[in-house]
């Protein structure tokens, strides 16, 4: 092995200076890394460009005996030109064990540097002894002048919050909708004669979210919080993996304040390879149960079976550095919205359809069909191809709101869409979306692998559904489209 890194260095340090850092095995004691009275030894006259090595005391706080590695690597060292870090930098005085096992602790990992890097070594550090590994983490930092420039911008917003349907809430919200207090807000609604459109659709909003802020807990989506489960763990012959976790993490402080206590290490590795084999069982537990469920829901509950693998699948949960600003995301969008050649031939064919039809309809204000009041019939219909669980627009108005308030609210909601309706204006607060960018495939760093799904107000689907149902009925009814323009 030091051969090979030998080749290395000579290869190497024409490029510049060397650090190497890991774990050599090596048990060095206090020897010295470099040539002692080296001075002495060469006359400067023999070679100008020979540089002496410098004297440097090194502190190690593991006495064992040099080995075979260790003459090995302070041969290397006084090969090369080269400086052990451990036990010299401020951060590590004494020269900490790096390696703490059963049968005790030494300094086998090792940072190494250059003699021309050694006075540019920021700090060099022995992390604390942890469950992970027999090794402590090492790490070394570089005085550099490299200044790095940071491109501010604005990250993308979460998506605003929402309100928890369990069926406990849904029927609290039931009970809630119908009290004295929020009817007469209701009746209040319907008597108030309102300036604009856009005032009355807020009023409305602000008092079904009352009656939801009396039902269930309103939440912000953001980072996604750990599940805190408090289900007791079976005792199979030993602790559970809760009371062993701790165990172990008691052991392991004081094995960092007591290194050579060999009560303590036995005691520490004792407890950490019972909770590995807790965890390992566990994990097995796990396991079955899962597919156990993805067995029985497969075909009888495939929501029930979609959300499991959605949860199972780490890619759609684990974070990555490739994030991009809001600029590019706002910039890519509206790209797509601006003039293309292929979206204005499907504007024009559009066009044409509806002047076809226009021809065909006598212009008549008194078509019943299309221009008739609202009825309860038609909003009723309307609510009940809503579909829980869809997210709320920026309105926070649930599906859930509308579809469990109809018999309490159905007089204020044939009001509200009939003004709307009669008025011919559509409410700013229905005419907003949020845009939410879904990651198809490829970079996440490229705007062009998204794809934009609009999440639009759920109250203004419903005056759209009944629109809807009219045009569709009234053109049915007339023969007014054909099979091939009907897309």
């Amino acid at each position: 092995m030091y051969t090979h890194l030998l080749e290395g260095i000579v290869k190497y340090s024409k490029l510049g200076d060397i650090l190497i850092q890991g774990d050599f095995n090596a048990y060095t004691n206090t020897m010295p890394d470099f040539i002692v009275n080296d001075e002495k030894s060469h006359s400067s006259n023999d070679d100008v460009f020979y540089k002496f090595d410098i004297s440097l005391p090194r502190n190690n706080l593991d006495n064992k005996r040099i080995n075979n590695s260790g003459k090995h690597l302070l041969n290397m060292c006084k090969e090369s030109g080269l400086r052990i870090l451990n036990g010299r930098t401020t951060c590590d005085l004494f020269g900490r064990p790096t390696c703490i096992t059963y049968n005790g602790c030494s300094l086998v990992d090792y940072s190494i540097v250059s003699n021309e890097l050694f006075n540019s070594v920021g700090f060099f550090q022995v992390h604390e002894f942890t469950a992970l590994s027999n090794h402590c983490p090492i790490v070394c930092g570089i005085l550099s002048n490299i200044v790095k420039s940071c491109n501010f911008s604005s990250k993308l917003e979460d998506l605003p919050g929402k309100f928890i349907w369990s069926d406990e809430a849904i029927e609290l919200y039931k009970t809630n909708i119908q009290s004295k207090n929020i009817k007469d807000k209701f009746n209040n609604f319907i008597q108030k004669d309102f300036g604009e459109v856009n005032e009355m659709v807020g009023e409305f909003n602000s008092i079904l979210i009352e009656t939801a802020n009396m039902s269930t807990k309103f939440i912000k989506r953001g980072k996604p919080k750990r599940n805190k489960s408090n289900k007791t763990q079976k005792n199979h012959g030993f602790l559970n993996r809760k009371d062993l976790r701790i165990s172990v993490k008691n052991y392991e402080k004081l094995v960092n304040k007591f290194p050579f206590n060999a009560e303590y290490r036995k005691s520490f590795y004792t407890f950490r390879s019972r909770f590995r084999r807790r965890c390992k069982y566990e994990e097995k537990q796990y396991k079955e149960k899962i597919c156990n469920e993805l067995d029985n829901c497969v075909e009888s509950n495939p929501k029930v079976f979609w959300k499991l693998i959605n949860k199972l699948d780490q890619s759609s949960t684990c974070k990555t550095n490739e994030s991009l600003p809001y600029n590019s995301f706002k910039e890519h969008f509206e790209k797509l919205t601006l003039e293309h050649p292929e979206m204005n031939r499907f504007q024009e064919n559009v066009t044409k359809i509806f002047e076809s039809l226009k021809a065909k309809l006598p212009f008549n204000n008194d078509i019943n069909e299309l221009n008739g009041v609202i009825t309860p019939s038609e909003v009723v219909k309307a609510i009940k191809s809503l579909k829980n669980g869809k997210s709320p627009s920026i309105d926070f108005i649930s599906n859930e709101m509308i579809k469990n308030g109809t018999n309490s609210t159905m007089e204020s909601l044939v009001k509200l869409f009939n003004i709307v309706f009669n008025e011919g204006i559509f409410p700013k607060i229905w005419n907003e979306s949020l845009l939410v960018p879904l990651h198809k495939k490829g970079s996440k760093a490229d705007p062009g692998n998204y794809r934009g799904i609009s999440i639009s107000s759920n109250l203004g689907k419903v005056f759209n559904k009944i629109i809807h149902a009219r045009l569709l009925k009234f053109t049915q009814c007339n023969n007014l489209i054909s099979i091939e323009i009907n897309y």
